[in-house]
């Protein structure tokens, strides 16, 4: 009995086993899909990193609105007071050119009465 087992054994020994070079190839191939599974895992979760470090450090779409509208308030703001300063520049330089305008003439009209005066006297 013990031959007819012996025999069994080595029979299916014999269809089971594989050898050494295809069994460290199989584990070798195991080995290699484990480690892609990892580098893989290990991407995907620096790539989760990334994005959330983007999500903290990245301004919301409603803050940023928020603040662009306020800016462009400000904006608005400055350009009514330049669009301001500019018209009263010009307001002052027109009363600038009046009041110099009416200096001219009133030196011109003192210096015709004047000359009239003098004419007077000496024509007498």
């Amino acid at each position: 009995m013990t031959e007819h087992l012996q025999n069994v054994v080595a029979k299916l020994s014999d269809k089971l086993s594989i050898s050494i070079r295809d069994y460290f190839e199989a584990r070798i191939k195991d080995i290699e899909k484990a480690v892609d599974l990892a580098r893989n895992n290990m991407e995907t979760r620096e790539f989760r990193e990334v994005m959330k470090d983007q999500e903290n450090k990245f301004l919301p779409r409603s803050e940023c609105s928020a603040k662009h509208d306020a800016l462009n308030v400000i904006f608005d703001k400055i350009s009514a007071d330049i669009r301001y300063l500019r018209e009263d520049q010009a307001r002052i330089k027109g009363k600038s050119f009046s009041s110099n305008f009416v200096a001219i003439i009133s030196v011109v009209i003192s210096a015709l009465t004047l000359l009239t005066i003098f004419l007077k006297f000496i024509v007498k």
